[in-house]
């Protein structure tokens, strides 16, 4: 032991003392100049937070523009669409309504045909009948 400390004298201690003072000066300085960097990194962050938060603020903004705006022009569509569709329906109200009352007009001439028709042979039945009863009565008298 008594080499030992012969070995580590006080002017040697100090010097090692001083080496490792020395050593962890150069630490602090480095863990300084970490830190310095880290604030401005903290510092950066802040910036791109603040970044990000007025970008998505303002893209949120115009999407819902947009999105009132497409609400908007579809309700507008759907408006001019009814509208559309109330028009063609009425304009096709009056096509069938027109049909019928030609396809009614056309039925009736056609029945006052057929009455007419069935009129002419009912006409034609009776003088048959009645041409037939004279000659009976002809083929009677003239046999009695």
């Amino acid at each position: 032991m008594e080499a030992v400390r012969k070995m580590w004298s006080d002017d040697r201690l100090d010097a090692m003392n001083d080496r490792i003072d020395e050593r962890f000066d150069r630490v602090d300085q480095r863990f300084d100049l970490v830190d310095r960097r880290l604030d401005g990194l903290d510092a950066d962050l802040r910036g791109l937070r603040t970044e990000i938060k007025v970008e998505s603020t303002s893209l949120r903004r115009e999407m819902q523009a947009e999105f009132r705006a497409v609400r908007g022009e579809m309700k507008a569509e759907s408006v001019a669409l009814r509208g559309e569709m109330k028009a063609e329906s009425v304009a096709l109200r009056g096509e069938m309504k027109a049909e019928s009352t030609s396809l009614r007009e056309e039925m009736h001439l056609r029945f006052d045909r057929l009455d007419a028709r069935l009129d002419g042979l009912q006409r034609t039945m009776l003088l048959f009948s009645g041409s037939i009863t004279v000659a009976l009565l002809g083929v009677l008298v003239t046999h009695a």
